[in-house]
């Protein structure tokens, strides 16, 4: 087991690391050379969007999506 003089000096490495990273992406996102920072532009390609239909879909698949305001609960069926 390694003593715990080398778990504090590889958590400041890693911490010393992430603090640069962070500063970098910044200064780069600031002087224009990235549209977005990484961590942004992966969570912008992953949003998905969610309808929860008014009644079961039709043969087609298709159906009428219920209104924010219609929701009365948050319990519904997932298919794929």
């Amino acid at each position: 087991m390694p003593d715990s003089s080398a778990i504090g000096r590889a958590s400041a490495r890693g911490l010393v690391a992430a603090m640069a990273m962070t500063g970098f992406r910044r200064v780069s996102s600031n002087l224009g050379l990235l549209e977005s920072a990484p961590p942004e532009e992966i969570v912008g390609r992953m949003r998905i969007w969610l309808g929860l239909c008014k009644s079961p879909p039709t043969e087609s698949g298709e159906c009428e999506y219920l209104r924010l305001t219609e929701r009365q609960s948050n319990a519904f069926d997932v298919r794929y």
